[in-house]
């Protein structure tokens, strides 16, 4: 995992209410496209009491990536005619043809 990108805070203003700012220069290199609208996903962090700045909300860029998983070609030897997944359903034993 990356470090957090620092995007913004926000002062608690009310029971359900935050309010604050969010740099758009730090921004703008991770928008990506979903779906025809430009994105950014984000972690919001609430403390538990407010900062020295009186802050009480962070927000970082949400850097999370799934890890890549190698895969590997499946064993020749095991055989799916529909292409579903490999299964000793059909184990070749020979690799002749039997006619």
């Amino acid at each position: 995992m990356s470090d957090k990108i620092y995007l913004g805070s926000a002062k608690k203003k009310g029971k359900n209410w935050y309010n604050g700012t969010i740099n758009m220069d730090k921004i703008e290199p991770h928008i990506k496209e979903f779906k025809g609208h430009r994105i950014v996903k984000v972690d919001i962090n609430i403390f538990e009491e407010p900062d020295q700045y009186g802050k009480s909300l962070k927000i970082t860029l949400d850097t999370w990536k799934p890890e890549e998983q190698k895969q590997t070609p499946p064993d020749p030897e095991y055989y799916t005619p529909e292409g579903g997944d490999v299964d000793d359903t059909f184990v070749v034993e020979d690799n002749s043809i039997p006619f």
